[in-house]
């Protein structure tokens, strides 16, 4: 098992759910600390919710 510090942290990518807007922009709606966790949330959106939905990482 290996200490992560506060500088390890900073460099883990944050993962967010954007959703398109009607003017062609992508807007953050929920975000998420691992891949699995965003790819949940997006799952959720685009199985309850209309529109168009994405992931998008911190690091992209």
């Amino acid at each position: 098992m290996t200490d992560k510090t506060a500088a390890d942290d900073a460099l883990d990518p944050v993962w967010f759910v954007e959703e398109h807007q009607l003017n062609g922009d992508w807007l953050a709606i929920d975000r998420a600390d691992d891949q699995d966790e965003a790819e949940r949330k997006l799952s959720h959106f685009e199985n309850h919710l209309p529109g168009t939905y994405r992931l998008q990482r911190s690091d992209w």
